[in-house]
């Protein structure tokens, strides 16, 4: 991703200021709390999409991804941490351990476990984009007033919806140790 930023960067900068790659001085310094696994590694472990095999053998096997086969999650939020954690695994060792030992403490606590659930599911899938949208969502002069205000009425609903569900998930959380 980074490289392929650099390469659009360096065709807009040749492109409009005439300036050639050795002009430019770039460093990149990768996270330091996460691995970097490049395209072909993903691809090859099959960690997002699972590859097309053809083996008459095999045909009645059904071919899924990492990504497929581990993914349990309620939310979009969690199935995007999901992802991110298989594309960019941790470093830190005591992150790690920190999340191993939640999961653990979730799968010694089925009770925990069913609650959370529970209330994650009831999360509005588009939770994160309602959020971002109060941001930076703000009607232009062109915009029409009435259907501005009628979809931020929608986004608040949701977002009320969501912040109702706080309370609840606070005190399923004060369970845990």
């Amino acid at each position: 991703m980074a490289l392929a930023s650099a390469s659009a960067l360096i065709n807009y900068l040749r492109t409009q200021y005439q300036m050639e790659p050795h002009d430019i001085k770039m460093h990149f310094t990768g996270p330091s709390t996460h691995l970097m696994i490049d395209y072909s590694t993903l691809v090859s472990l099959e960690l997002l999409q699972a590859c097309q095999y053809t083996n008459q053998r095999n045909a009645h096997l059904k071919y899924t991804s990492v990504l497929s086969a581990i993914n349990h999650t309620c939310t979009t939020g969690g199935k995007k941490m999901l992802k991110m954690s298989l594309v960019q695994p941790l470093r830190d060792i005591d992150t790690i351990r920190a999340r191993q030992k939640a999961v653990q403490e979730l799968l010694e606590n089925p009770d925990l476990l069913k609650s959370l659930s529970g209330i994650m599911a009831k999360v509005p899938k588009d939770h994160e984009a309602v959020c971002l949208q109060f941001a930076t969502n703000f009607p232009s002069l062109r915009a029409d007033k009435s259907k501005w205000i009628s979809q931020t009425v929608g986004k608040l609903l949701r977002l009320k919806s969501l912040l109702e569900l706080l309370p609840s998930l606070a005190q399923e959380l004060e369970k845990a140790s």
